[in-house]
C-alpha cells in the first residue's frame, strides 16, 4: 500500500512538472525571436501536454484508485510569473530564454531517474517513464543545437 502511495505521489509530480513545462514553453514561444525556436517550443509544449496524459492514463492502470493531479503546481505558477516579469523588466534575451529551456529539460529529465528508480513500478509505466525520458533527452539535444546556432 505505501509503495502504491509513493509511486502515485512521483507520478502526479511527474504530471506537475509536465504541466508546469507546457505552460512555461507556451509563453516563452511567445517572447522570443529565434522562429526556429518559437516552433520548437510550441512543439515541445504540446509533447509535454501528452506525457501528462500518459502519464495519467499509466497511473490510473496502474491503480484506479490514485487521484491524478491535473494541474500545475504552484511553483511552477510562480516560476513562469517570475520570467514573465524578467521577461518584460530586463528585455530577456533569446539566448537566456533558451538556457532556461535547457535547465527545465535536464531538471525534468533527473525526476524522471529519480521515478523511474522506484520499487514497485508497473512494466507499462516503465515503458512511458523511458520514452518519455529518450524524447527529452532528443529534445535537450535539439536545444542544443539551436544554441549552437544563435
Amino acid at each position: 500500500m505505501e509503495t502504491a502511495k509513493n509511486i502515485s505521489a512521483a507520478i502526479n509530480n511527474l504530471i506537475m512538472k509536465n504541466n508546469d513545462i507546457h505552460q512555461k514553453y507556451l509563453d516563452l514561444a511567445f517572447e522570443t525571436k529565434i522562429i526556429t525556436l518559437r516552433g520548437l517550443l510550441r512543439k515541445l509544449a504540446e509533447k509535454r501536454r501528452i506525457f501528462s496524459m500518459q502519464l495519467a492514463v499509466g497511473l490510473k492502470d496502474f491503480d484506479i484508485s490514485s487521484e491524478v493531479d491535473y494541474d500545475g503546481s504552484l511553483m511552477g505558477a510562480l516560476e513562469r510569473g517570475w520570467l514573465n516579469l524578467k521577461t518584460s523588466v530586463s528585455m530577456e534575451t533569446d539566448e537566456s530564454l533558451l538556457a532556461e529551456c535547457v535547465r527545465a529539460e535536464t531538471a525534468t529529465l533527473e525526476e524522471y531517474e529519480n521515478t523511474i528508480k522506484q520499487e514497485g513500478l508497473s512494466e507499462k509505466l516503465v515503458t512511458v517513464l523511458q520514452q518519455h525520458m529518450e524524447e527529452t533527452e532528443a529534445s535537450l539535444r535539439k536545444l542544443h543545437s539551436i544554441e549552437d546556432l544563435s
